[in-house]
């Protein structure tokens, strides 16, 4: 048997043909029940064996040993699993991944997704594979509005974190202004929830794939000016925020 500490155990004597037995059940050597149809409440953590001593009244015993029978979980949350990334995949997807968690009592990730009406947390997405650390938003529109999450982790007690204390990442949000003289005024959101070391721009002309690195902002920029357009071709821009570790992205189109 397992569960959740405390954990309530109940022992049922299966014992028959004994003439006035007396009965000891040790539980890992540290607790003695003399009640063989007893109910014991187990609440320290770990693993524990039971051994039942069956005594009839001529002194003849017999010992019956169950090893590791009972495992008591602790009242330990798990971890944070740190966001790596949100990332814009395309106009209606984004995409979150997360460190991944080795808690052994793990349940299951927990996403949930900033309202940007009320501006609080609801769940959108659980995942019980441990090794499954992204996640694709797909009910989203990004070209109106940042979107922020957090990723939670749940042990198999439902015990996490306080939701309060989790980073929240948020995606960035692009906005560009046709001005006079080919040029196009680029502005954005930071990206939250890490440090940006800097934030790199990148266009793409209409009907082509070629990606063209046209400018470099520290990362507490979020401002750039394109003098290099050539009207009246549409353009679509990619912001992209780099830190120690990883890439962090987001796509918007502009005439």
């Amino acid at each position: 048997e397992m569960g959740c500490m405390p954990l309530e155990v109940t022992l049922n004597n299966l014992s028959s043909d004994l003439e006035y037995p007396s009965y000891v059940l040790l539980f890992s050597d540290t607790v003695a029940v003399t009640n063989p149809d007893s109910t014991y409440i187990f609440s320290i953590p770990g693993f524990y064996s039971v051994n039942m001593v069956a005594t009839n009244l001529n002194g003849c015993s017999d010992t019956i040993m169950y090893p590791s029978v009972i495992q008591v979980f602790d009242s330990i949350p798990p971890p944070v699993s740190e966001i790596i990334r949100v990332s814009v995949e395309n106009d209606e997807s984004v995409v979150i991944e997360w460190m991944e968690n080795f808690d052994p009592q793990f349940s299951h990730y927990s996403i949930h997704r900033k309202s940007n009406n009320s501006g609080d947390f609801t769940l959108i997405a659980e995942i019980a594979d441990p090794h499954t650390i992204v996640y694709f938003d797909d009910e989203v529109n990004v070209m109106d509005s940042v979107y922020c999450y957090k990723v939670e982790a749940v042990d198999v007690c439902g015990r996490s974190l306080p939701l309060d204390s989790l980073t929240e990442h948020c995606t960035i949000n692009v906005e560009t202004i046709t001005l006079e003289n080919n040029t196009i005024d680029i502005r954005w959101t930071p990206y939250l929830g890490k440090t940006v070391a800097q934030y790199i721009i990148l266009r793409t002309e209409e009907n082509t794939n070629l990606v063209e690195d046209i400018g470099v902002v520290p990362g507490d920029s979020t401002h750039f000016v394109d003098r290099t357009v050539v009207c009246p071709v549409k353009y679509k821009y990619e912001i992209v925020a780099t830190e120690l570790g990883g890439l962090l992205h987001l796509q918007s189109d502009s005439d």
